[in-house]
């Protein structure tokens, strides 16, 4: 369900501790995720409710039994009237009802629990996938500046967090007060005057409890930054340990790592600091509340204001009251970690996202293209940069007043010297990254008026370096079953020849591929990318240097795998190598963020322009010999 945006942030390190303000207004954002549960939810209060009105009554029994034998106010000892007149009996009955009640106490705990869980699992499944689904939904640029290993921790760690707010923090702190409500309905039945010693004690410990929520509030916020930027530094040194141990650098890792692990332990400190000053003293209130009780009952005996039998389950009552706010300052650090969690998800899910913001609408309808001159390609789309300005900060310009067009059918190579812009145009298209000026055209239609996931099908692209995923090396081709069936994905491994290596294979195309393809090589993930594009079966190509890390001879068979495909499809090609570029429509040169030269390959070496001068560095040595 959706809430209303309540701005809550993650307080940086060193700032004032949050105010009760925000804590109210978590616990609404909290209720209103539990919501849906609400019948679990007011069940297992239920539950609590008669969990703490039978624990009220344990010190009911106690001074039955010392009635028993001592008697009560002005009355010789001996059971009461309603009870057998055998004080054997009577004190094996009211050992039978303690029993029973310690029984049902039992039950009522245990349904408490299971319908609790049963509902904080239940929110934080659902909690995962609206944040899953909002980092779905988040462009490109936001990766950019965003920690993965927050991001990580958002999802898994802090959501884990908040496991004992659902599961236990907001019935056991009514059940609490519940037991406190009871208890001190007793205590002034029984005594007024003792019950007031109680009762003037107790708003100690409600500072105590506030004092040490002041304390470990900002550290547990620290804890939780210190454990996100861990985190993200285990994950970077483990996916580049290769790396590392390549260049000698474990050193300086293992520094970094000990600065975070001793930032992680500092933050750490602090809370158990707190809990190790705190709780102690709601031990020593009880005593002090014990020792007045003594104290005052004393000149109450005396007087005969009180019997024996009270004061025995006044000393009972006592450790009672103070009880929940011991629990309550044992639970309150994970409570606090779990605010501090739930600061920095909602935070996360109340950030705006571009597309979401935008309805729903049909895809654009069909605009007529040229016909290509490689054929009738009437349902190919057509691309146009016009003007398109480009800078990832400021205006750092990566693309200046950038004008191209890609005809239907057609296909264009652009080259250029690193740090050009190609792959710019490439995230422009696919709407990573929206233009700063001018406008980009799909079908003769801007690209702004497409719905992102409907002109992303019509693109299919094979980066550097594809992404794999854990899985077989048929699920890295397909990956949406529902878009891709298994004979596409076979035609499509066919095709770029990728066939010829997975049937060296004793798996098959059943064979998994390891994390992020770590058990093939670069040249077999790039296949594997090539045949993911053409099983999606897409009408525009986008080829960002995806034969880079192939061998020749394997460049030259993808390159008569994709020849049929390319004359069906527009195709943009990206490449330094110049060989896979000779047979392009037109070639471009992408030179500062600027279009300086185009034209067909010979065209462009006759020009003894920028394309020259990139083929003798690449094929003069080669062509001489």
């Amino acid at each position: 369900m959706t809430s209303s945006p309540v701005p809550v942030r993650p307080a940086p390190a060193g700032s004032a501790p949050a105010t009760l303000a925000i804590d109210y207004a978590l616990l609404r954002r909290l209720a209103k995720v539990l919501e849906p549960y609400r019948r679990w939810i007011l069940g297992a209060l239920a539950m609590a409710g008669a969990h703490a009105l039978l624990g009220a009554a344990v010190p009911f029994l106690t001074k039955l039994v010392v009635d028993v034998f001592v008697g009560a106010e002005g009355a010789p000892p001996g059971p009461p009237a309603w009870l057998p007149a055998d004080p054997r009996q009577s004190v094996a009955l009211i050992a039978g009802v303690y029993l029973a009640l310690l029984a049902v106490q039992y039950l009522l705990r245990a349904g408490q629990i299971q319908w609790m869980s049963l509902a904080g699992q239940r929110a934080m499944h659902s909690l995962r996938e609206r944040l899953f689904a909002k980092l779905q939904a988040r462009p490109a640029a936001w990766f950019d500046r965003a920690p993965v290993g927050r991001l990580v921790a958002a999802v898994g760690a802090d959501v884990e967090s908040l496991n004992d707010l659902f599961t236990s923090g907001f019935v056991a702190v009514t059940a609490d007060l519940l037991l406190l409500l009871f208890c001190f309905v007793w205590m002034f039945w029984f005594s007024p005057a003792l019950a007031a010693v109680v009762l003037a004690l107790t708003p100690l410990g409600v500072v105590l409890l506030w004092a040490f929520r002041r304390r470990s509030r900002p550290a547990e916020t620290e804890v939780r930054g210190a454990v996100g930027s861990l985190q993200g530094f285990l994950a970077e040194q483990i996916a580049g340990m290769a790396t590392v141990q390549l260049y000698s650098s474990e050193q300086d890792a293992l520094s970094r790592f000990r600065e975070l692990n001793a930032e992680h332990r500092k933050a750490q400190q602090v809370a158990l600091t707190a809990q190790a000053w705190f709780l102690p003293a709601v031990e020593l209130l009880a005593a002090v509340a014990a020792a007045l009780l003594l104290v005052v009952a004393g000149g109450l005996i005396e007087r005969q204001a009180v019997s024996l039998s009270v004061v025995v389950a006044f000393v009972q009552y006592g450790a009672i009251v103070f009880r929940p706010l011991q629990r309550m300052m044992e639970r309150l650090s994970s409570l606090q970690a779990a605010f501090a969690a739930a600061e920095r998800i909602f935070s996360l899910l109340d950030e705006p996202v571009e597309e979401s913001a935008e309805p729903a609408r049909p895809a654009p309808a069909p605009v007529a293209s040229r016909p290509s001159k490689k054929g009738n390609k009437s349902e190919a789309l057509g691309v146009e940069f016009d003007g398109v300005w480009f800078a990832y900060h400021g205006e750092d310009w990566v693309l200046r007043d950038v004008s191209l067009r890609v005809d239907p059918g057609e296909m264009v190579a652009v080259v250029g010297h690193t740090g050009a812009g190609k792959t710019t145009l490439i995230h422009l298209l696919l709407r990573f990254y929206e233009p700063q000026r001018g406008r980009i055209l799909v079908g003769g239609r801007d690209l702004r008026e497409w719905p992102r996931e409907e002109l992303r099908r019509q693109f299919g692209s094979v980066l550097q370096d594809p992404r794999l995923f854990g899985g077989s090396i048929e699920s890295n081709i397909r990956l949406d079953p529902d878009a891709v069936d298994r004979e596409q994905a076979l035609e499509a491994a066919r095709r770029v020849r990728l066939d010829e290596f997975v049937k060296k294979l004793p798996q098959g195309y059943e064979t998994p591929v390891g994390e992020r393809g770590a058990s093939l090589s670069a040249g077999q993930r790039q296949l594997i990318g090539f045949a993911r594009a053409l099983a999606f079966r897409p009408q525009f190509l986008l080829l960002d240097e995806a034969t880079s890390a192939v061998d020749p001879e394997t460049e030259a068979r993808i390159r008569e795998g994709l020849a049929k495909l390319v004359e069906g499809s527009t195709s943009l090609v990206i490449a330094h190598r110049l060989s896979t570029v000779r047979r392009a429509d037109r070639i471009l040169v992408l030179h500062h963020g600027r279009v300086r030269e185009t034209g067909r390959h010979q065209e462009l070496l006759d020009a003894r322009g920028l394309y020259w001068k990139l083929y003798q560095l690449q094929f003069q040595d080669q062509e001489a010999a």
